[in-house]
């Protein structure tokens, strides 16, 4: 679980997320238990350089995953 608040923390200060969207997210997480891997993901990847950006046609997150195991 702190690995799951870790990963939030760091996505939260990358998205800007409000008090609001916090526990918007920490609730839906909690209703959808799935959503933990998800953020863990996310927050890995953008640890290790993903950024969905104009210059990378907004790349999702399982094309980015995908071309990293090439």
């Amino acid at each position: 679980m702190d690995d799951l608040k870790n990963d939030l923390k760091y996505l939260s200060d990358i998205y800007g997320w409000g008090i609001e969207d916090k526990k918007e997210i920490w609730l839906a997480t909690k209703d959808n238990p799935e959503m933990q891997e998800y953020w863990s993901r996310l927050a890995s990847a953008y640890r290790q350089g993903y950024f969905p950006a104009k210059q990378n046609h907004y790349m999702r997150l399982m094309e980015w995953e995908r071309r990293q195991m090439l």
